[in-house]
């Protein structure tokens, strides 16, 4: 029941997060960035989608950042670059307590906007960047915040 809801946070964020930053590097685009629940409760953390343009088998590492907004940056090897039929990929980054203290920017009522970066890995290639900017007004976050309590509400039941 969870996943459908972290499914309902992914969906407004992609709502939010389509402005495309002009530049790809042609290996791939971000499909979707923010929080999700966590999988305990009243946390949060941060999950990136990402489709692929070239082989997927072909990357070693991809390392994502979103900005200056706590807990979005981490990285992904090889091993763990599973993608679904479409070549995309959906990463979660480590969790953190759903507080004000842990995740500030979502709690601050002032609109939050940054550039999303992937940094894609390939054997004898130099890296590639992708990057997508991200907006989340006052009325994004406080539909989240209700949506990721709600997600933690119905993990307790």
């Amino acid at each position: 029941m969870s996943r459908a809801l972290r499914s309902v946070a992914v969906g407004l964020l992609i709502a939010c997060a389509q402005a495309g930053v002009p530049g790809s590097s042609g290996v791939g685009q971000f499909v979707s960035a923010g929080p999700v629940a966590g999988d305990s409760e009243l946390r949060v953390r941060w999950r990136y989608g990402f489709r692929f343009s070239v082989d997927p088998s072909s990357v070693s590492e991809v390392k994502l950042s979103c900005g200056a907004i706590d807990g979005s940056a981490f990285v992904v090897e090889g091993a763990d670059i599973h993608v679904d039929a479409s070549r995309t990929a959906y990463w979660e980054g480590p969790e953190r307590l759903l507080t004000e203290d842990s995740v500030p920017w979502l709690f601050d009522p002032e609109t939050t906007s940054e550039i999303c970066q992937a940094v894609v890995s390939r054997a004898e290639l130099p890296d590639a960047v992708e990057r997508m900017g991200v907006t989340f007004t006052s009325a994004v976050k406080s539909g989240m915040l209700i949506d990721l309590r709600l997600a933690t509400e119905f993990d307790r039941k």
